[in-house]
């Protein structure tokens, strides 16, 4: 299995206070990775050692396999956008990207088409003192992915965005995995848009990486149902039935447990089976119940 980025006891102490205390991390080629974890737990501090805008107590960094204190160079296949972002405000969206594509050594020609695609095209002759938050979120964002790199590290990277923005966002992350084979670490306090996203979940509390777990795994350990209401029911519960375990019939809605899928994923079987359904509702734990019950024991 190949690992983009790997991290062996990482520290980093502030005074006697350490901040992030011997983090293990692991990060497969091609997955979205969420890291979790309250204010303070020490997600930026990670995010900025895996990174060098913080040098580790101790502890190491591997990026593409090799050492990343010896191999610096790597870094310039990795795209951040760390804390909020800095820009030359007295020049335009599309002039601060230029001189990133020249620091960065990539050509221009990308420019438009990022800028299209986070929705400012039309605000690049802008001077970046104008822009709201969720904007320069946007060409923050814009300025990570210039020059298509292996790794893209976020850090908050929705907030300040309002819903519209959140879900194009979400959408260009899912295109960077699928088309451009991105690698996606981020970190976000809105649980269920890393939910639809990351296949892989990091929590942190008090400096401590305390558990890595697949998205899947945290589906198939707690209770989840649908309540799905449909028209000619008994057609269409005998499809169910063959589909998924049902637990409750109650008029024209059926109850059924499917712990570990998606919403999107039950929605997509329902479809693709034909049965027609004029609600849908999902009840039972999500990511959130997972992390509050996690975090209230490391508590």
């Amino acid at each position: 299995m190949e690992y983009i980025l790997e991290t062996e006891g990482l520290t980093k102490f502030y005074g006697d206070e350490a901040v992030v205390n011997n983090a293990k991390l692991s990060i497969k080629k091609g997955e979205i990775y969420g890291l979790l974890g309250e204010n303070g737990a020490g997600k930026t501090t990670l995010m900025k050692m895996l990174t060098t805008l913080t040098k580790p107590s101790r502890g190491k960094v591997r990026l593409f396999g090799k050492e990343l204190e010896e191999n610096s160079h790597l870094l310039l296949q990795v795209g951040t956008m760390i804390e909020t972002p800095v820009f030359y405000n007295s020049l335009s969206a599309e002039e601060n990207l230029r001189i990133h594509c020249r620091y960065r050594n990539v050509g221009l020609g990308e420019i438009d088409e990022y800028l299209n695609m986070l929705g400012i095209y039309d605000h690049r002759k802008k001077s970046v003192k104008q822009f709201s938050l969720g904007m320069k979120q946007r060409l923050g964002i814009a300025r990570s992915i210039i020059g298509n790199p292996k790794l893209l590290i976020l850090d908050e990277p929705i907030n300040g965005l309002d819903p519209t923005g959140i879900k194009e966002i979400r959408e260009l992350l899912l295109y960077l995995k699928k088309e451009k084979k991105t690698t996606i670490v981020i970190s976000s306090h809105i649980l269920n848009e890393i939910e639809q996203i990351a296949e892989k979940i990091g929590f942190m509390s008090k400096g401590i990486l305390y558990e890595e777990i697949e998205i899947e795994d945290i589906h198939k350990s707690v209770a989840r149902f649908y309540e799905i209401k449909i028209n000619h029911i008994e057609i269409q519960t005998a499809k169910l039935e063959k589909l998924f375990s049902v637990v409750d019939i109650v008029k024209n809605t059926v109850k059924i447990s499917a712990a570990n899928l998606r919403d999107t994923d039950a929605i997509k079987i329902l479809i693709n089976n034909d049965i027609e359904f004029t609600e849908f509702k999902s009840s039972g734990d999500n990511l959130e119940d997972y992390y509050m019950n996690t975090i209230s024991d490391e508590r």
